[in-house]
């Protein structure tokens, strides 16, 4: 089965501290309204010619990659369009994790008679100079509950130290007490973000050459030979919408978004309606042997290989590549169907 990739790769660089990036944040979302909206929303995406395109035989030739990128794009738009609606978009320190309704009252009761301080002349004695103390109540609030989430946090680091959790404790570490960490500002001499990310994209690409052509070619002949002698009618399974849905419940929570935006969570908590579409795109999709164009898209994050090494090297980096969830959920409903038939090296490409 063969599927044709277009190749493109995005790099994200953080070149400053404070550069933290906006996400969907669905702790906080009505997940309730949500679901009946992305019902509603997905129910607007057209999927005739994607019905039309799965009665077709097993290799169709047909030029059907346009119909894959509309109703990509249209499913993905309509998964944004229903979590703008019920999802906050914030970065992750927006919400504090002490704040309630309590801290609220106190901070509008601070802000009303400070208000109404400031509109009587500013008082320095009197009934309304001494209502201002409901802002020193909420300062008093706001210092001790923070404390207490402090608090709280390294008790849960001990805990996990004492029953060696390190998964835990490490986690915990990352996500509550460290910040992020100053990127150095130029790589291999550029200091432009553009030059930079060029650099990368040209020290990756030289990583994924192979390192011996004729080897390659003979490896590339031999899988054509293999190919043609394959006949796909005879182990043909079809994708249905319990193999997806169970695709989707096994995805991790919380991972970045690929270049579309769309998260795990905007097909965990999604009407099952979408495990009847994707499993419609995922069936032609195998039929015709493409994908969408955005399975080939991926942001790419360098990473420095080690702490000890020059971070103004772009070859001490790795790149780690977030691709599209959905291409995730299609290659975990092929791997179930399919990963009797895939061979690989113990190696593991060399490392």
């Amino acid at each position: 089965m063969c599927y044709h990739y277009l190749t493109c790769t995005y790099f994200r660089i953080k070149l400053h501290r404070e550069s933290k990036s906006k996400r969907y944040r669905w702790d906080k979302a009505d997940l309730v309204s949500y679901y009946y909206t992305s019902d509603s929303c997905l129910s607007e995406v057209n999927m005739t010619h994607i019905a039309e395109l799965c009665c077709c035989p097993v290799g169709c030739q047909c030029d059907c990659r346009q119909f894959l990128d509309v109703t990509y794009h249209n499913i993905e738009q309509a998964l944004h369009a229903a979590a703008k609606e019920h999802c906050p978009v914030t970065t992750d320190s927006f919400y504090k994790s002490y704040w309630n309704e309590e801290m609220s009252e106190l901070k509008h009761c601070s802000i009303d008679t400070h208000a109404l301080w400031v509109a009587f002349g500013r008082p320095c004695c009197g009934p309304i100079f001494r209502d201002c103390c409901a802002r020193a109540e909420y300062r008093r609030a706001l210092k001790a509950k923070s404390h207490l989430a402090c608090t709280r946090i390294f008790n849960a680091l001990h805990e996990q130290l004492l029953t060696k959790d390190n998964i835990s404790f490490w986690k915990t570490l990352k996500n509550k007490v460290n910040e992020w960490h100053t990127v150095v500002n130029y790589v291999d001499g550029c200091t432009n973000a553009t030059d930079i990310a060029n650099a990368f994209a040209t020290n990756f690409e030289q990583a994924c050459l192979p390192n011996n052509s004729d080897h390659n070619n003979k490896l590339k002949n031999q899988f054509e030979a293999m190919f043609s002698n394959c006949c796909p009618k005879s182990v043909l399974h079809w994708i249905s919408t319990e193999l997806v849905d169970k695709g989707i419940r096994e995805m991790k929570l919380g991972k970045a978004a690929g270049c579309d935006g769309v998260e795990a969570e905007h097909l965990r908590y999604a009407h099952p309606r979408i495990c009847v579409m994707l499993s419609l795109l995922f069936n032609a999709m195998i039929l015709h042997g493409m994908v969408p164009s955005m399975f080939g898209l991926g942001i790419t994050v360098p990473l420095i290989k080690r702490h000890d090494l020059d971070d103004s090297m772009s070859a001490n980096y790795r790149g780690i590549t977030l691709s599209v969830h959905l291409s995730k959920v299609f290659e975990m409903c092929v791997l179930e169907l399919y990963g009797d038939f895939f061979v690989t090296s113990d190696l593991q490409y060399g490392f």
